[in-house]
């Protein structure tokens, strides 16, 4: 590899760590406001749990593994 081939792979690795950094920000935003939120709001939490959930498989679990074999 040449200094240029690697320099662009590190900038695509941070810029790979800057995006997860910020989804799993907000999958805590989600979860920070699951736990504050009264337990007799039974529907808002089912909701938020849901969410949680889809957002956890769609964009935390990532590899990136993946993209640094290329």
């Amino acid at each position: 590899m040449t200094e240029q081939e690697i320099r662009e792979k590190a900038d695509q690795a941070l810029a790979m760590s800057e995006k997860f950094q910020e989804r799993c920000h907000s999958a805590e935003d989600i979860l920070v406001e699951f736990v504050y939120l009264p337990w007799w709001k039974f529907g808002e939490r089912k909701r938020l749990r849901k969410e949680f959930e889809a957002h956890y498989k769609r964009f935390v679990t990532v590899s990136f593994n993946q993209y640094l074999k290329k």
